[in-house]
């Protein structure tokens, strides 16, 4: 659904994506691919791409007028980089519970 999303406002899938590892937007829900249920598909909503589209602190006619092939003004939107994910473990999220540290910063046994 990600590249349905980035048409509804707008955008090029590489544009979505720099969004999306901003922080800016996130899934609301997954579903199974009709074609292949091992493939998960990531869901937005709607309310979601509307409050984004209405974001002044993002340059839209700057980021529709960029061409495919060029540079994306939405490389750094975030304020910093974040690390690119491979696109099959976008979106997915562990809480793994941290260790205590000891007092050398190594974990406590």
């Amino acid at each position: 659904m990600r590249d349905a999303s980035a048409r509804i406002l707008g955008l090029r899938a590489s544009d979505f994506d720099h969004l999306l590892r901003a922080g800016l937007l996130t899934h609301a829900a997954t579903a199974c691919s009709g074609w292949d249920k091992r493939d998960v598909v990531l869901l937005y909503r709607q309310a979601d791409l509307d409050r984004l589209a209405r974001r002044r602190r993002l340059d839209w006619p700057a980021i529709h007028a960029t061409p495919k092939g060029h540079h994306s003004t939405c490389t750094n939107v975030g304020g910093r980089a974040k690390p690119s994910l491979p696109a099959s473990a976008q979106g997915l999220t562990l809480d793994l519970p941290r260790a205590p540290l000891s007092p050398d910063g190594m974990a406590a046994p």
